[in-house]
């Protein structure tokens, strides 16, 4: 029986709904107000199927994706019917807004579950750590989406194909965190790299683009095939593609004196495992990372370096702790390996980088190795520190990267490129070099910045087990990385000018964005406890 279903049964839900009705309320105060029939449709859309899924409780659990894919195919239809003509130009400007305006309704949708899903459940619930997962990505992908108004309107670009693909890529990211079975999360995976292959090759006049979506394209299509054949041997291993009753297989045990089992299990494991691998970036399947970050544009490189990173995390989780918990033994090395693979040449390659971009694909491939460190333990204490660790990380990257995309020279409208640029940021702007000061500090791990935290926890789960060795070679590595990052922060406080280089003011919106981002990590390192307790809550409850 569902939870819907036993939700209907209790005696207090009649009085739990009315409650709940009241707080809808002002979806009429909306629909009186007079905004645009596009957004009113929209608004529509959210009330008349809510009433429909009372019948089909099974469906209510998706609800957010549901209204986002029907919404998008919305969107599409709108754009391609008002943008085809002169008299309409002023509907690809606000393009950009009504993404925004899908973008809230989800996060309202997420909200309602997530009260939902607490009150019943008393935060034991997987579906709780999922909808948390889910939240923070959609606020993610809302400030990612603020960057891109800036970035068209920098750029002059117009088509608003670009949008209705990201759209596409957040609905994927949100069906692979909820798959349960192995056809779904194939499929989203595909439907999610595939948008990201076109996204990688939004700048169709740029040689470096084309390569970097080219190259993404090919070995992205490798790491798909490693996906497919080791789903299949894991299908011939157990005859079933739900992650749970595989789960129950390897609980109640199996023959492993059978040769053609065991091999099935294991083989199977590992293919996945390095498909996983590939596209989280990890070492030693990074050799696409480096390329991708440079030639890409620079928003679709924050899109690349954050919301993937929260989906695979969340990803490998559910799969060692539900699909493969029983057989440990099979997967832990691999990725304690990977991770220090990752951390090694994560590591000493950004050591040696004078672009800023590829700079930071190297710092990714570091960071990836601190979350598989968590993960690999296959404890409650390193599940938690891995979901703490993608969260500070993505809130860091997308400040960071603000700062690169929204830094643009006053005289040619030049983007930055190269390290050595931001000589002049600090007398041009102290506001921002400072940001970006602390925020370097914050992802290297300096105490008592949010990013400490968080790889407090890492190595602190990691001596809890008794690996010692791993935690020293992982700390060594930490202190290394400080290096890369304060040679930015000297070059932007204390290099010579051979000449200025003046950079355009900052508009009311790029102020926001970069202030509320840098406004979360301060608010983690002053109070911690609030958002760490819950997220440590959830994930001791369900682990």
């Amino acid at each position: 029986m569902s939870l819907i279903e036993l939700m209907a049964k209790d005696p207090d839900w009649n009085w739990f709904h009315n409650r709940y009705s009241e707080y809808k309320n002002w979806y009429d105060v909306y629909e009186t107000t007079g905004w645009s029939r596009v957004y009113g449709d929209l608004w529509s859309i959210i009330r008349r199927s809510k009433r429909a899924l009372w019948w089909y409780p099974e469906l209510t659990t998706h609800y957010p994706e549901i209204y986002l894919l029907v919404a998008t195919i919305l969107a599409l239809i709108f754009y391609i019917i008002y943008s085809r003509t002169w008299k309409y130009n002023y509907i690809i400007l606000a393009a950009n807004y009504l993404n925004l305006f899908i973008i809230i309704q989800v996060y309202y949708l997420l909200s309602d579950q997530q009260l939902t899903w607490f009150i019943y459940t008393n935060g034991n619930s997987f579906w709780t750590l999922l909808n948390t997962t889910k939240i923070l990505v959609c606020i993610s992908y809302f400030v990612i989406l603020g960057c891109w108004i800036h970035y068209f309107k920098s750029e002059n670009i117009k088509p608003y194909e670009h949008l209705i693909i990201s759209l596409l890529s957040l609905f994927a990211i949100f069906i692979t965190i909820s798959s349960s079975n192995w056809a779904i999360l194939y499929l989203s995976i595909e439907l999610q790299t595939l948008s990201f292959y076109i996204l990688a090759t939004m700048k169709r006049t740029s040689t470096f683009s084309t390569e970097a979506g080219l190259k993404y394209f090919v070995l992205g299509a490798v790491s798909s095939g490693f996906l497919l054949f080791g789903i299949s041997l894991l299908y011939g291993f157990g005859g079933t593609i739900h992650f749970l009753e595989l789960a129950d297989i390897l609980d109640w045990g199996f023959n492993k004196d059978n040769f053609y089992a065991t091999n099935l299990l294991i083989i199977g494991t590992i293919f996945i495992l390095i498909a996983i691998l590939f596209k989280f970036g990890s070492a030693p399947f990074h050799m696409w990372l480096p390329d991708v970050y440079e030639g890409v544009p620079t928003i679709v490189t924050l899109l690349f370096a954050t919301l993937p990173k929260i989906m695979l995390t969340i990803l490998l989780i559910r799969l060692t702790f539900l699909g493969f918990y029983q057989e440990n033994q099979y997967w832990q090395e691999i990725l304690l390996i990977a991770a220090l693979s990752s951390l090694f040449v994560g590591v000493i390659g950004a050591l040696f980088q004078l672009k800023i971009k590829r700079l930071l694909a190297y710092s990714s491939i570091a960071n990836v190795g601190y979350i598989l460190l968590g993960i690999s333990i296959n404890t409650s204490t390193g599940f938690f520190s891995s979901l703490l660790y993608v969260f500070i990380y993505v809130i860091l990257s997308i400040n960071i990267f603000a700062i690169i995309i929204f830094l643009r020279r006053q005289t040619n409208n030049l983007k930055l490129k190269s390290i050595q640029q931001l000589n002049t940021v600090f007398h041009d702007n102290p506001i921002i070099a400072i940001t970006l000061t602390l925020c370097l500090f914050s992802i290297g791990g300096i105490p008592p910045l949010a990013g400490f935290y968080s790889k407090f926890f890492i190595f602190l789960s990691l001596v809890q087990v008794h690996l010692y060795i791993p935690t020293l070679f992982a700390l060594l590595f930490s202190v290394i990385s400080i290096i890369y990052y304060i040679r930015i922060i000297k070059v932007s406080f204390f290099d010579a000018k051979p000449f200025w280089q003046f950079y355009k003011t900052l508009d009311l919106n790029q102020s926001y964005i970069l202030g509320n981002t840098f406004l979360i990590n301060l608010l983690l390192f002053v109070l911690p406890t609030t958002f760490i307790s819950y997220l440590f809550t959830i994930t001791l409850f369900v682990f």
